[in-house]
């Protein structure tokens, strides 16, 4: 299956329209988070700046310096995320806690190697899907700020 990047599960997700910094390159479904300034740009593995997904490319942005950002509106927010070659089924169980990092320039895969709890901001709560190479993930509720709050903050 081709990388999608990040896909939006179950639960309620917010889109906004938010502001790019002028160097951000990033694709549809990468992991983004916020910038200095309160821009918006590629989210940095092992940070703890997580803000949601990427609706489109970086390059396609319209207006001109904006991209469409689903944000995750609640704990009931899941994401299919996509896993690497290399990661062990055995380390994906219920509740094991995953962080995000680029492959191929796709912000999109789990990693199981971060080990500051601020840079796992993913919790598996589904299956290994091994013929797509994806996994359901929870959104941590100490790592993310829910839509809601923050939407008043940036907006």
């Amino acid at each position: 299956m081709p990388n999608l990047g990040l896909i939006a599960g179950r639960g309620r997700w917010l889109l906004r329209t938010l502001p790019i910094t002028a160097a951000s390159t990033f694709s549809t479904g990468d992991a983004v988070g916020v910038a200095g300034a309160r821009t918006i740009s590629i989210y940095s593995g092992g940070d703890d700046n997580f803000l949601g997904i990427a609706r489109h490319k970086s390059v396609d942005s319209l207006p001109a310096g904006q991209v469409l950002v689903e944000i995750p509106a609640g704990p009931d927010c899941t994401v299919i995320a996509n896993v690497p070659t290399g990661v062990a089924a055995s380390s994906l169980s219920f509740g094991q806690t995953l962080g995000l990092y680029s492959v191929s320039g796709s912000m999109s895969y789990i990693t199981t190697s971060y080990t500051s709890d601020a840079g796992r901001p993913l919790m598996v709560v589904g299956v290994l899907d091994s013929a797509n190479s994806t996994i359901e993930c929870a959104f941590k509720t100490n790592a993310v700020v829910y839509g809601s709050a923050l939407s008043a903050t940036l907006v």
